[in-house]
């Protein structure tokens, strides 16, 4: 009876992860649809993807990955969908109270956020402390890290919806940068790709990749406390520094990067996509650099950091989750190799030319080009991302389709079920 109670828990947990991440998705879509023009809502847009969509992705696979490499067991349901349901009902509040001027909804939202992240953070240490002993146990610190800077990130944001000085405003903007896209999702990711990036370049992981993982995070953080720091008490030179720091650290960091790119290179859209997005955020880094370095007083950083999200949102997040659910869908879809091959080669549909325009377009988009050329491309660069869930959905049916041929009696899994098979490596096509 207890195992069943707690098999309905965890399906339900399933079905809101699905729904929230594609809630999220479509709401972007039906922005950009409906919307006067891409920059007219373009706060909007930011803020759906990267509070939304990509914030909810970090809360569930940093939980998931945890897990794997702590081998703890999930005994828990209804915690792990409050934690979900309260990032999304703070996202929303956001999302409606900023553009409205409301400045308490957006309080009352950031608070929502804040819990659900401290409460993430504190499960994430408890996994830590309950961990069996493994190899990559301490890449876990990367997501409690993480986890402590989004409420930071969120304060600065709540702040500015009271309204401040444009002096503070540039100063909190930075901040709210730093800690949400440096801190929040970037130690994500960096900690996640540990394990993740050759898993799906089907690879082998590089011997030491633990090690530049764990020497990379000090300078990490360091950076991104003295950059933010620097910011709050108005000394650009401390946040150079800072700057500095991050860019150490990711040095470090990307040498686990290089062994499985050289061994098999970027043979579909999965791996080809989070390369795109990594590139992205170093373009995205390499702009803050400028920013700093021009900027004659903080009132400054708002103008010149205004493309800064467009680059995060469509060249890096959009990419990156593009790129994992290629990955990830036809692993938890079950069936055996026929269905995964089949459903990887439906993911794969026009997978050079949507890389390719998707980047191209952000890479004019951003160039000092006549308004209509901008627009011109804008649409392109969309239709190529949005692309992906027509060809999604084209996927799961040729999945389906294929099981069918094959007599599979499996039952059809969530959308974004974790896989017990994520991280032991490439698993076809070698």
């Amino acid at each position: 009876m207890g195992n069943n109670k707690n098999y309905r828990s965890r399906g339900r947990v399933r079905r809101l992860r699905d729904f929230l991440a594609l809630a999220w998705l479509l709401a972007a879509l039906a922005v950009v649809l409906l919307g006067d023009s891409v920059t007219a809502q373009r706060w909007v847009l930011i803020h759906l993807i990267m509070l939304g969509a990509m914030s909810h992705s970090v809360l569930v696979w940093s939980e998931y990955f945890a897990r794997t490499l702590t081998r703890t067991v999930v005994t828990e349901g209804h915690t792990a969908a409050a934690r979900m349901a309260l990032l999304a009902l703070g996202g929303v509040f956001i999302v409606i109270g900023y553009p409205s001027n409301w400045p308490f909804v957006v309080l009352i939202g950031a608070l929502c956020v804040i819990t659900s992240t401290i409460w993430h953070g504190c499960h994430i240490f408890v996994l830590m402390r309950r961990a069996l002993p493994g190899r990559f146990k301490k890449v876990n610190q990367y997501y409690l890290w993480a986890s402590t800077m989004l409420p930071l990130g969120a304060t600065a944001g709540a702040i500015m919806a009271f309204g401040v000085t444009d002096e503070w405003r540039g100063r909190l903007i930075l901040t709210h940068l730093v800690f949400n896209f440096l801190g929040w999702i970037g130690l994500t990711v960096t900690g996640t790709l540990v394990t993740f990036w050759p898993t799906i370049v089907r690879a082998r992981m590089h011997d030491r990749s633990e090690t530049f993982a764990r020497q990379a995070l000090p300078f990490l953080i360091a950076g991104i406390t003295t950059l933010a720091g620097g910011a709050l008490v108005g000394i650009r030179a401390v946040s150079i520094v800072g700057f500095m720091l991050y860019m150490c650290g990711l040095g470090l960091w990307s040498r686990l990067l290089w062994a499985p790119l050289r061994a098999k290179g970027l043979r579909d859209i999965a791996p080809a996509s989070v390369a795109a997005a990594l590139l992205w955020a170093g373009i995205g880094l390499g702009w803050l650099a400028a920013v700093l370095a021009r900027a004659r007083s903080w009132a400054d950083i708002p103008q010149l950091t205004w493309n800064i999200p467009a680059v995060l949102v469509g060249g890096f997040a959009l990419q990156l989750l593009i790129g994992a659910l290629s990955y990830l869908i036809p692993m938890l879809f079950g069936g055996g190799p026929a269905v995964l091959r089949a459903i990887t080669k439906a993911l794969n549909t026009g997978a050079t030319f949507r890389v390719l325009v998707t980047n191209i377009s952000l890479l004019i988009w951003l160039m000092p080009i006549a308004h209509s050329v901008k627009i011109s491309v804008a649409i392109l660069g969309i239709i190529s991302t949005a692309a992906f869930i027509p060809i999604l959905v084209y996927s799961m049916v040729v999945g389906i389709r294929e099981k069918r041929l094959v007599g599979s009696s499996e039952q059809l899994p969530s959308l974004q079920q974790p896989s017990s098979n994520l991280l032991k490596g490439p698993s076809h096509g070698d």
